[in-house]
């Protein structure tokens, strides 16, 4: 019941992210708050990583089954939580920094502790690295058109929303 919890949180905060990124946010839930729209990303983004961080470690059990992860994911939980206050102290640029950090951070080490868990026969780490994979593959396959890589249609442009869906 607690992942399920976490994950829900996660997906929340991930899709408001989302709006927030796309302008529906503004439009449509939190027109009247300009602040919000200004500092809303890096907060949005912390808190959705920090819910797909702590989902990774109930899920997979690390602190049993993948302790030499457990303290790094920890460690980037923290980062998430820096990256959540910091629109409220430093500058904007600083703050979107610090969030783009606790993701890659998180995500890598929440990444690695999927695989681990595979390996190492936890039976849920499976279902776990298959979902971040077709995750992965729509985020890579964004960025690939933002670089040219990729022709630009509407697989490509919404590869991120249907890894998303998908995961």
């Amino acid at each position: 019941a607690s992942a399920y919890l976490i994950y829900c949180g996660y997906v929340f905060f991930m899709m408001a992210s989302q709006s927030h990124l796309a302008g529906y946010g503004f439009r449509l839930v939190w027109g009247g708050a300009i602040g919000f729209q200004q500092w809303g990303i890096p907060i949005l983004l912390a808190t959705a990583t920090f819910c797909g961080g702590r989902f990774a470690q109930v899920f997979l059990g690390t602190r049993e089954k993948i302790s030499s992860l457990h303290k790094p994911i920890n460690i980037a939980l923290g980062i998430c939580a820096v990256a959540f206050v910091s629109p409220f102290v430093v500058p904007y640029r600083v703050s979107i920094l610090l969030a783009i950090v606790a993701v890659a951070v998180t995500s890598i080490f929440a990444f690695v502790a999927g695989w681990l868990g595979v390996i190492r026969g936890v039976r849920q780490a499976r279902f776990y690295v298959i979902a971040w994979t077709v995750f992965l593959f729509g985020t890579v396959a964004i960025g690939l058109v933002a670089l040219g890589v990729l022709p630009s249609n509407q697989i490509t442009e919404n590869a991120y929303v249907l890894g998303c869906i998908i995961e």
